[in-house]
């Protein structure tokens, strides 16, 4: 059993309190000198006549009575293609945010309204876009509720001195980088009723900020999050998130306020609001979940309220004369960080607001970036200097900064990476700079490109930093020694979470790992928490608790195990990719054998898709799928025969060695036979077990559409698949040739 221990995080804050303090006023008081002396600089100039075109959508709709209806299809759309492209993602090894931010600008007049520009007109007609646009920012406010909920101010302990400065080195140096840039193309990008102090400050704040849900769904996802790499990370990206936020707060206020006494009564009162949350509100949110551990849960009545209140802190920030986001964000920082009060919070939450409202916010922004602005080669080499300047500034400050307070080359660099991942965040300062006219369409298209690329860059870049393989071994480098014996004896790995069959496979793997007599094999179990495809869910406090759940579970199977006498060890992943993760871990533990389960699809009857597909596939040791009908356990004390069912060639007849192993470990008749290729695979007995082969003829008629195995199948049946060799090795029973049946 892997047992976690708090990641070490030696080297990072070893430099001392007192050098760090040196350094950050040293740093601040050069940041401001450079500010000062570039706000100069572009007092004087005015903006171009940038690139506009009107974001009313599409054609006008066909009156109010039918509005409710292209809203309705609109948003089917919308939820649908957002889905498919995230799923996409995953499969390419991106964030699902990925793929659902390029949904939205499909969906838009840069590719779709270009390529067919009445689909656009009549997916999004004018008089549709306001809704859309309400809908959107509903989503986004609770959406800003779920980052602040996440965040985690105990990710600081011990560290935070050394977090601060990494993490504002990694703000102000893509900052000031941003203001030097709006230097050189606020004359010819910017509009000319704009000043150039909010553009400028616009342009810093989209250089600057880092997307921490993306970057923690990326560190989850590969194991890292509890690595030393993952740690600081995570606690250098909360402290800029935070920062990032009251930066734009800032910038917001400075660009809407009517003269100096706005300004100031602006930040006046969101300082009293923000005390009144943290002095007065926070108390009585540490009470409810107080209520909540004695109760268990939060009754109708209590839930209402809190997603009230949510709407509510939103809209006092607006009326403040900030933004909605700021209200939304504060009233998710100031819930108690308890993980079952948080866990019941979000899933109620989640799937609605996530799943359905985020993905109107997606596509809304879609039809407001017009790639096709873009229509001169100038244009295109400031879209590219905008990306490198970004990229400089946010990866360059942030290793530099890593270096300075104790980590190596190679982690400060990784580090700069995962913090120049940008993702939904960006899109949200964007969208707030669009709105208050501050951004032009033509800048904000290209500073959409550089959001999606800098969040695709983070994957493969951190690849070659850390090799996958590397990375699991990072994400496992705080585990305890194994007890049990390491690699000598051959690995049977057992892949479970279904409840209904887990002690089938347990037992199937227990029986095939002792069939070899004098030479057991070793039992690995694991166990896949399954990541949502969202935008969200995905932080570690809620990883954490699914995964503790998952570790109780696999206590009682390893029991099981036990009982035969095998060694056993525990595997924990958290993935949403299945197949491939089964394959990953099946390499990493060196496996002769990989048992799971078959699951009928929900779509279509292939056996060769889905995630038995992948392992079967892609898997590089001996594969076992149990099949039983629905309802009915593997039960092979009660076996009264084996029926193997030999291939074609020598992949297909590994049945035959299987089949006779497990008939003398059992003590039980054993018949082997070769079926027509259009014969039912069935057996005389239904206390039989059937033991196909998988050869080359089998994988393509079962690639096609047959009938669902569970039905023609009265029987239990195990799918084999050679590769390793392991079953073939594994049996010194001869299959007696009048076994076979004619």
């Amino acid at each position: 059993m892997n047992v976690r221990r708090s990641p070490d995080t030696s080297g990072f804050g070893s430099t001392g309190t007192r050098s760090v303090v040196v350094m950050y006023l040293g740093a601040a008081v050069l940041v401001a000198l450079l500010l000062n002396f570039l706000f100069g600089l572009g007092a004087g100039l005015v903006g171009g006549e940038s690139a506009s075109v009107g974001q009313d959508g599409g054609a006008s709709g066909e009156g109010a009575g039918h509005v409710l209806g292209h809203l309705l299809f609109a948003v089917i759309v919308i939820i649908v293609a957002a889905r498919l492209m995230g799923r996409l993602a995953i499969r390419l090894r991106q964030p699902a945010v990925v793929g659902e931010i390029v949904a939205g600008i499909v969906l838009g007049p840069s590719l779709l309204g270009a390529a067919w520009p009445e689909a656009t007109s009549f997916l999004f007609p004018a008089d549709v876009m306001p809704h859309l646009d309400v809908l959107a920012n509903i989503g986004l406010i609770f959406f800003m509720f779920l980052i602040g909920v996440e965040l985690d101010a105990r990710l600081l302990k011990g560290r935070g001195h050394a977090a601060v400065w990494v993490s504002h080195a990694s703000i102000v140096v893509p900052f000031v980088s941003g203001v030097g840039l709006a230097l050189l193309i606020f004359p010819i990008l910017g509009e000319s009723e704009v000043a150039f102090l909010p553009f400028a400050l616009f342009m810093g704040a989209a250089m600057a900020v880092t997307a921490f849900p993306v970057l923690a769904r990326i560190l989850t996802e590969r194991g890292l999050y509890k690595s030393k790499l993952g740690a600081v990370a995570l606690t250098c990206a909360a402290v800029d998130d935070v920062t990032a936020w009251s930066i734009l707060a800032v910038v917001v206020t400075v660009t809407q306020a009517t003269g100096p006494a706005g300004a100031a009564a602006t930040i006046v009162l969101s300082i009293a609001f923000i005390l009144v949350m943290l002095l007065v509100v926070r108390p009585l949110l540490e009470r409810l979940a107080d209520y909540h551990a004695q109760r268990g849960s939060l009754g109708p009545g209590i839930l209402t309220g809190i997603f009230a209140g949510v709407l509510a802190s939103a809209l006092i920030t607006d009326l403040i004369g900030i933004h909605v986001i700021f209200g939304a964000f504060l009233a998710g920082a100031v819930i108690p960080n308890r993980a079952e009060f948080i866990d019941e919070i979000v899933e109620k939450l989640h799937d609605f607001s996530v799943l359905l409202l985020l993905p109107i916010f997606f596509t809304f922004s879609g039809l407001r970036t017009e790639i096709g602005l873009l229509t001169s080669v100038e244009l295109w080499v400031y879209a590219l200097a905008i990306l490198v300047v970004a990229v400089a500034g946010k990866w360059g400050g942030s290793a530099v900064a890593g270096r300075m307070v104790g980590l190596g080359w190679r982690e400060s660099s990784a580090l700069g990476v995962l913090m120049n991942c940008r993702g939904l965040t960006e899109l949200i300062i964007l969208n707030i700079g669009l709105e208050l006219g501050v951004l032009p369409p033509a800048l904000f298209a290209m500073l959409v490109i550089m959001a999606v690329t800098t969040t695709i860059m983070t994957e493969p870049l951190l690849a070659l930093h850390y090799p996958r393989d590397e990375q699991g071994r990072m994400g496992d480098a705080t585990s305890e020694p194994s007890e049990s014996a390491p690699a000598t004896p051959p690995v049977v790995l057992v892949a479970v979470g279904n409840p209904a069959t887990e002690s089938d496979l347990v037992e199937a793997a227990c029986v095939i790992a002792d069939s070899r007599s004098g030479h057991p094999a070793e039992v690995v179990l694991l166990r896949i928490v399954e990541l949502p495809a969202s935008a969200y869910r995905m932080g570690p406090e809620l990883q954490d608790a699914e995964a503790e759940r998952a570790q109780m579970e696999l206590e009682g199977l390893a029991d099981e195990v036990r009982l035969f006498g095998l060694n056993v060890r525990m595997e924990l992943r958290i993935s949403s990719m299945i197949g491939d993760t089964i394959v990953d871990v099946a390499s990493d533990v060196r496996a002769s054998v990989v048992i799971l389960g078959y699951h009928r699809a929900v779509f279509g009857e292939r056996l060769l898709g889905g995630t038995v597909g992948v392992v079967l596939r892609e898997a590089k040791a001996d594969v076992v799928v149990v099949v039983t009908e629905p309802g009915r356990s593997l039960a092979l004390g009660d076996i009264s025969e084996i029926v193997a069912y030999r291939g074609a060639d020598e992949q297909g007849r590994v049945s035959d060695h299987l089949a006779a192993a497990l008939s003398v470990r059992l003590g039980i008749a054993l018949t082997v036979t070769e079926p027509d290729q259009n014969a039912e695979l069935t057996a005389r007995d239904p206390r039989a077990l059937a033991v196909v082969g998988l050869d080359d003829r089998l994988r393509t008629t079962w690639s096609d559409s047959p009938p669902p195995i569970q039905e023609r199948l009265h029987t239990p049946l195990l799918i084999v698949r050679a590769s390793s060799g392991y079953l073939a090795a594994g049996s010194s029973v001869s299959v007696n040739p009048e076994l076979v049946a004619e």
